[in-house]
Parts: C-alpha cells; sequence; structure tokens
C-alpha cells in the first residue's frame, strides 16, 4: 500500500512597518539633508549666508498620512566655548516635502575663529530627535594696512653735518604690532618727498639703515621701539655728515608696510628745518694792522657754520688756512681745529 504525504505551507501576510533612521514608533521622521554657508570666510562684523534644508521622511501609513509638524532648531557654538541657539516652532511639512530655513543675523560674529552650525529635526514635543547636519565657516582677521604714522617729534631743529638728532613716531596696525614688516622715516626738501631724500628703513628687529640709491648723508643710525596699542613709539637716531646739500628747508615723512607688504600713506610733517653744511670764520681778529716787515702776523677768532650761531661737534677734518696775497696764494699757516677756535700766523 502506498500513502501520499501532502505538506501544505501556509503562510501568513503580517503588517511590518519598517522604521527608518530616528523615526518615531508612529512613523514620523524627517533627516537634515544640507547645511549650506556661503561664503565660508568672513571678516568679523560680517554674516554669512547660512541655511538648512530639511526632508519629511515621515511614513504614509503614519497618524498624519506622511504630513509632519516639527520643531527645527539651530545652533551656532562660537571659537570661545560659547554658543547661539534659536529655534522655529511648529513647522508644518506635507508628505515628501522639503523646506529650507535661512538664519538671521542675530548671532555673535566678531570672535575670530571657527564657528559650527549645527540644524536639527525635532518632533514637536522637541523630546525626539529625527536628524541633525553640521557645517562650519571661520571668522578671520582681517588684512588691513598699517594705520597712517603719527609723528610724536612735530618739529625739528635746523640741521648741520657732525650734529645728532631724534625722532618719534608711532606706528600703528589693526592686525596688531606683529603684523608690521618695516618703517620709514624719510627726509626730504622742498616739500616734495622725492627730492633729493634720505630714507631711513628698519625692520623691527634688524639694524635700521639709510636706503640705497641716495645721497649717503646719514651716519650712526639706530632706532629703538617701545610697544603701544597695536604697534611701536620708534625712536630714531642719526647724525649728518657733509655730504647732503645746503637747502631751507627740511621735512619729514612716515610710512609703514605689514608682512603681506601693504603700506600705509606716506604721512608728512611740516617742519621747515634748514641744513647747512657749510663752514665760515665768523670773527676775526688781528695783532697787529698795518704791519711791518719782521712783525709776526696772528689772526684769531671763530668758526660756524655759514650763516648761524651753532659750531661742529666734531672738527674732524675743518682747518683754517693763512695765505698769501689771495685765497688761491701760497700757505702761510694752518690751524687744524679742534675746537671753534683758531689762530694762524
Amino acid at each position: 500500500m502506498r500513502y501520499k504525504f501532502f505538506i501544505l505551507l501556509i503562510s501568513i501576510a503580517l503588517p511590518v512597518i519598517l522604521i527608518a533612521g530616528n523615526a518615531t514608533p508612529d512613523g514620523y521622521n524627517a533627516d537634515v539633508t544640507d547645511v549650506q554657508i556661503n561664503p565660508q570666510e568672513v571678516n568679523p562684523g560680517e554674516y554669512p549666508t547660512i541655511k538648512g534644508y530639511v526632508h519629511n521622511t515621515s511614513l504614509s501609513n503614519s497618524p498624519d498620512g506622511g504630513a509632519s509638524t516639527m520643531d527645527i532648531v539651530v545652533v551656532i557654538d562660537y571659537p570661545d566655548g560659547g554658543y547661539y541657539s534659536g529655534v522655529w516652532n511648529d513647522i508644518s511639512f506635507t508628505d515628501g516635502q522639503t523646506k529650507s530655513f535661512v538664519k538671521s543675523n542675530n548671532y555673535d560674529i566678531n570672535q575670530i575663529g571657527i564657528y559650527t552650525v549645527t540644524y536639527k529635526a525635532y518632533n514637536i514635543n522637541r523630546d525626539h530627535l529625527f536628524d541633525s547636519r553640521s557645517s562650519t565657516f571661520e571668522v578671520v582677521q582681517p588684512d588691513y594696512s598699517p594705520d597712517n604714522p603719527n609723528f610724536i617729534t612735530t618739529n625739528l631743529p635746523d640741521l648741520y653735518p657732525t650734529k645728532s638728532y631724534t625722532v618719534e613716531v608711532e606706528y600703528t596696525d589693526k592686525n596688531g604690532g606683529n603684523d608690521l614688516k618695516n618703517v620709514y622715516l624719510r627726509l626730504a626738501i622742498n616739500d616734495n618727498i622725492n627730492d633729493n631724500p634720505l630714507t631711513l628703513m628698519w625692520g623691527l628687529n634688524d639694524t635700521p639703515r639709510q636706503w640705497n640709491g641716495e645721497t649717503q648723508a646719514l651716519e650712526n643710525i639706530s632706532a629703538t621701539k617701545s610697544s603701544i596699542t597695536n604697534g611701536y613709539k620708534v625712536t630714531w637716531h642719526f647724525t649728518f655728515n657733509w655730504n647732503w646739500q645746503d637747502n631751507p628747508e627740511t621735512d619729514m615723512w612716515a610710512w609703514a608696510a605689514d608682512e603681506n607688504d601693504n603700506e600705509s600713506d606716506q604721512i608728512k610733517e611740516n617742519t621747515s628745518a634748514g641744513y647747512e653744511n657749510d663752514i665760515a670764520i665768523y670773527s676775526s681778529n688781528e695783532n697787529k694792522d698795518p704791519i711791518t716787515e719782521g712783525d709776526t702776523y696772528t689772526v684769531t677768532g671763530q668758526v660756524r657754520f655759514e650763516g648761524y650761531d651753532e659750531e661742529p661737534q666734531d672738527w674732524t677734518g675743518i682747518s683754517v688756512e693763512m695765505r698769501k696775497g689771495s685765497a688761491s696764494g701760497d700757505i702761510i699757516s694752518t690751524d687744524v681745529l679742534e675746537s671753534s677756535s683758531y689762530s694762524v700766523s
């Protein structure tokens, strides 16, 4: 006897609800699909455009048939550890709808550093986070040009070779003193910055010097600095030699350059100081007049800068000669000076 056996496979279709991501048990859900920030680098006080996108992914068999109402929160974390938080309350979405949310410009944008922007999608009770997404932007210190210098020394006396002078100027930069690369001081004549200039340059940490290509009329050049807000007060020291030309009006200009070679304006300080480099007999006294053969004829007196009651501080290379007959005659006597007084016989 043969028996036939039948195996009956019975399958029962059970409803299956697939809950994706952070959906609530009843099927509400959302994705934060994008956070756009433009530009991603700004200066203090300049707001970027911030926009977040939220897509409703609630299931169609959810209580509202795929529609949903949410709270959208935006958090901006500051570089110093503080933060801003804002919310769009009770935002209605239709089934599958995407909405964008633009952040208003009402947060602190003056800190230097990285800002992190996070958009979060919550249910309206805000006890269930559907999704979040972050992006960043940076507030950078703008590359300001150096500020225009400020002269502390506003007047110069008349200028002479062998004499030393001091000029004080303040150099600053909104990016701070460390952003200053070179500072400059120029003397020039006839109200013209390019007329017979003498230009001093200092890198603030090296040795100050006069520019090449100019009349090399400055010696014993030095400079010191002291810190002030956003920069330095620089004290220039220099001595004139005999190389520069006479002029009735000398003025000063100052400017600065930063690490990116941005320069301030060239600021002028009117001093109208004259420069005299001629030596002349200031006074003369004869021991005899007239003289006869066999007499010793002696002339004494004082030497000064021509037209001024000023004398050199260094008498190196200065002498007074007595010549026979005229200025081109034979030399009779020479006094190599060590002071303003002379005596030739």
